[in-house]
């Protein structure tokens, strides 16, 4: 499973204003469900990762374990990132609106208390 998210930070040990144990890169993202979260950038594409750009992140688990792999592994660019970035948000809205108006309405559902991956 992968989730895609828009860079807002990058936390590399090169920048003079990151103090780093160790050579890793890592992307501070706002998710598409609006979640904010701090990950690994895969070696292979930190160099060319910039702020705003839109990504896709490994939510596979790791092998023998229930964690995800929370690895940021493609940088997606032009129309193909703007109309998956736009089709997840339009998907969240739909969503969340569906849950207010139960609310509104005094009805209790899965969607009110249901935690969704997806």
């Amino acid at each position: 499973m992968y989730h895609p998210g828009i860079v807002l930070d990058i936390l590399s040990p090169e920048d003079r204003n990151v103090v780093a144990v160790d050579s890793t890169m890592q992307a501070v993202l706002k998710m598409w469900d609006e979640n904010l979260i701090t990950v690994l950038v895969d070696a292979k594409i930190g160099k060319r990762l910039k702020k705003k750009d839109v990504v896709l992140v490994d939510y596979r688990p790791i092998p023998n374990t229930n964690a995800p792999n929370l690895k940021v592994i493609k940088i997606l660019k032009g129309s193909l990132a703007k109309a998956i970035w736009e089709t997840y948000q339009n998907h969240f809205r739909k969503f969340r609106m569906k849950n207010i108006d139960m609310k509104k309405a005094g009805k209790t559902g899965p969607l009110q208390e249901e935690h969704y991956v997806g």
